[in-house]
């Protein structure tokens, strides 16, 4: 059995968005226990037409062993499938299918080619779904058969990710992520304004480049409106992720929909106490080590700011129990689950 795993990652890479992450922490764990062919594909080499990004619309199929299988690593990956046929099976990675599921476009060609790689993805022989909620959106919006999903959670980096006594910024809230508009920053920047009247010296820490100019631009004025612009630090990329983590209270994950959530994990990884709404995959990924709120509610999340930030004990035990939650996500369980799944499929299209 050969494997080839196609990604968008390349030599040239050097921070990784969530999908390379992925890629490359699979890939570094299956060379260690892997005992079949692996080679990996890289999309920038195999496709050159730059408009299209993350959504190649030819693939070499012919140039591959039909006794082998294909792993797709993201789902943006599937329109080739539509009109071009495989003598290899395919494997493909599902995130999210956060676009059908939230109806948010960045643009009407990402639209139009985001609903191209769905229909890809029904041609797949098996597909692999970050989590229970991603399935779930697979089997009801896509009506892809159960039978075809199996669910295989990510990892994070413990060598990276891990906690490390440091002095706690007192009063200081992080969020890590975008500013789309199903994060639901809007709720958090109204919990903020709620808390700054018991604790006023409240500080957020917003880490993440935008990705949305226009709703980046509604929430500082949302901010000046509330009052709380000096209570807020907004910061892009950052080189040390970790120390952020470290240094805050409490972090705060407001999303209405995530297909997996990895800022969760990491904050519970670095012993930082998570809130995070009560929607989509963030339940099964923080289990019982989060404090849970109504994601439209934002003064049940201002009071759950308020009781973290106030309670050294509350503090404590959300620390405790978090970074034993993120234990359970590693790379390793991850590449033997996904091995796992090539065998299955292997088997079931060789007999």
């Amino acid at each position: 059995m050969n494997i080839y795993i196609i990604t968008n990652l390349s030599s040239k890479t050097i921070s990784f968005n969530g999908i390379q992450r992925y890629a490359f922490s699979l890939i570094n764990s299956l060379k260690k226990n892997l005992s079949t062919s692996l080679s990996v594909w890289y999309t920038s080499e195999i496709i050159q037409i730059a408009i299209f990004k993350n959504y190649p619309v030819y693939f070499p199929f012919k140039k591959i062993i039909s006794d082998s299988l294909i792993h797709f690593t993201c789902q943006t990956f599937a329109i080739p499938l539509l009109w071009q046929r495989s003598k290899a099976n395919v494997i493909i990675t599902v995130h999210d299918i956060i676009p059908c599921a939230t109806k948010e476009y960045s643009s009407f060609a990402d639209h139009i080619l985001n609903n191209l790689a769905m229909h890809g993805l029904k041609k797949a022989q098996f597909i692999i779904a970050d989590s229970e909620q991603t399935k779930k959106d697979l089997i009801n919006l896509l009506h892809i058969p159960e039978n075809k999903i199996h669910v295989i959670y990510l990892g994070i980096d413990h060598s990276y990710f891990y906690p490390k006594k440091v002095k706690k910024q007192t009063n200081r809230i992080l969020y890590v992520g975008s500013e789309s508009k199903r994060k639901n920053l809007a709720s958090l920047f109204k919990a903020i304004a709620e808390v700054k009247k018991i604790i006023p010296s409240v500080k957020l820490i917003k880490i993440g480049v935008s990705q949305d100019k226009k709703n980046h631009e509604k929430l500082v004025l949302l901010a000046k409106k509330l009052g709380i612009e000096q209570n807020i630090e907004w910061k892009g990329y950052v080189e040390n992720l970790v120390e952020e983590y470290r240094k805050a209270q409490v972090f705060v994950f407001p999303s209405i929909y995530e297909g997996f959530g990895f800022p969760v994990l990491e904050a519970m990884a670095c012993g930082c106490p998570v809130i995070c709404s009560d929607k989509s995959s963030l339940p099964e990924i923080a289990g019982d080590a989060a404090i849970y709120f109504d994601g439209c509610n934002y003064k049940d999340l201002a009071n759950n700011i308020i009781k973290v930030l106030s309670d050294n004990k509350v503090q404590k035990t959300m620390m405790t129990k978090g970074v034993q939650q993120a234990k359970k996500f590693t790379w390793e369980k991850c590449a033997k689950e996904t091995q796992e799944v090539y065998k299955k499929v292997y088997n079931e299209h060789h007999n």
